[in-house]
């Protein structure tokens, strides 16, 4: 654990950095323009290349050595970041460019998640992994609370373009941190070893290697919908609030509520270790995340509403750090980039589908029928009440019905209950494989589905 405590300090003070960037710019951006679709640009160039090129990534990083292709990438960050500080310091105000680093930021890290998703596979322990992903979670629930104000204070010191230095300055002791770990590769399948390029079967190596095993395919399908039911939980929740005529002093401090829960959670847990069932500790963070959704759209009580969102922000890391466990337990170290790259674009596909579909839902569907007068005024109105911001209420009503209803057919599912027995650990596999591999140095992506079995 050593190791990854180094790893993961590292991490934070990165992350930190990167937040207060990202924060930064869409403000830049839409302060400059006066245009949503430039704060909307910011936000997809940040995201979609990361989503697109995962696939190739991570058949790459289980080519490549793990080591070097994050210290290489954390190179490539650092000079994309300060390229970003000085295209705002000799333009002094925004420039589209700008977004052209962001991309490249987001194309390098379509590599580095699944090369720290690998490592920690590798060098943690299999009981400390919800441990470990919770200290992850962590990162992102302090960066969430204590960066973006801090980002704002540090702008009227230092300007924008010093903030992005000191991001640079942070990138500059993640590398130090990888440095000073002694990072192990897993043992490369000697057919992978021997082919010079990247063949389509290398990309479909992750995908075999899911479908090969249902309960993998039932998670993946129940990690869809919970992330599905997180980011519309996000897209439509600030809107909401302000719709219903809360001043931006009462959303901040409901937010501030979600994400300090949601940092005392990650750390509980954290310090716990995480649960032996899983799968079942998953189950009741998405059953959890569900009433809070629920609780949230309903009320018009700010106390109320705030209780469903501090609901909703603690089960969704917990939860995801159950799973993120369940996957690096259970993957065979060779195929850990593939499979969680793969892992990653199917779940995160879902935040552009919930921006577009939950903001239009919003909008054209849902608030007319909660209008004084509306289609469902006189049936729910009694319950919800009517007038702007309950149309999207009742649309966070279901979104939260639909996680449960996800949730109810995941403990429904024996493939899913039954995962973690059904399964093979990663180095229980690890270990047959290469004992075969003495004697056949071929072994395919077959073999070790059966000795899965």
């Amino acid at each position: 654990m050593a190791r990854f405590y180094v790893l993961w300090a590292g991490s934070l003070v990165s992350l930190f950095g990167a937040t207060m960037t990202a924060f930064l710019i869409g403000i830049l951006a839409y302060q400059k323009t006066q245009s949503t679709t430039a704060f909307a640009v910011v936000l997809v160039s940040y995201t979609l290349p990361a989503i697109l090129l995962s696939p190739v990534a991570g058949a790459l990083v289980d080519r490549w050595r793990r080591k070097t292709t994050m210290v290489v990438g954390v190179i490539s960050v650092t000079i994309s970041t300060s390229v970003i500080a000085w295209l705002i310091y000799w333009k002094g105000t925004w420039d589209w460019r700008v977004c052209l680093a962001i991309a490249s930021i987001s194309v390098v890290d379509a590599f580095i998640t699944p090369a720290y998703f690998a490592v920690t596979a590798l060098i943690v322990p299999k009981e400390q992994l919800v441990r470990a992903n919770s200290c992850w979670q962590f990162n992102f629930a302090a960066s969430a609370i204590i960066a973006r104000p801090l980002s704002l204070l540090l702008m009227r010191f230092i300007n924008i373009w010093g903030v992005i230095i000191v991001d640079v300055i942070t990138y500059i002791l993640v590398l130090i941190s990888i440095l000073l770990v002694d990072i192990p590769d897993p043992p490369k399948n000697p057919e992978d070893a021997a082919a010079k390029r990247l063949r389509f079967s290398d990309l479909a190596a992750g995908w075999s290697y899911i479908t090969s095993r249902q309960g993998f395919v039932r998670l993946l399908a129940y990690m869809t919908m919970f992330r599905f039911a997180v980011y519309m939980t996000n897209t439509l929740f600030s809107p909401m609030i302000l719709a219903m005529g809360a001043s931006t002093r009462t959303l901040a401090i409901i937010l501030s509520v979600g994400s300090i829960g949601s940092a005392v959670g990650t750390a509980s847990l954290a310090a716990w270790g995480g649960p032996r069932g899983r799968i079942f500790f998953l189950l009741g963070a998405g059953s959890i995340l569900g009433v809070g959704i629920m609780i949230a759209g309903l009320s018009t009580n700010s106390a109320w509403t705030a209780f469903g969102f501090l609901l909703f922000s603690v089960a969704g890391p917990l939860g995801g750090s159950c799973s993120q466990a369940v996957w690096q337990s259970k993957t065979d170290p060779a195929f850990q980039g593939r499979v969680s790259s793969l892992e990653r674009m199917i779940t995160q596909s879902t935040l552009p589908i919930a921006c577009l579909v939950g903001g239009s839902l919003a909008d054209k569907v849902f608030s007319p029928m909660l209008a004084p007068g509306g289609l469902l005024a006189a049936i729910l109105g009694r319950f919800m009440g009517t007038g702007a911001g309950r149309g999207i209420g009742l649309l966070l009503v279901l979104v939260g019905l639909s996680a449960l209803i996800a949730t109810l057919a995941g403990y429904s599912s024996t493939r899913l209950r039954h995962l973690e027995n059904d399964i093979a650990d990663s180095a229980e596999l690890s270990s047959m494989v290469a004992a075969r591999a003495v004697e056949n140095p071929a072994p395919v992506i077959q073999e070790r589905a059966v000795a899965n079995e």
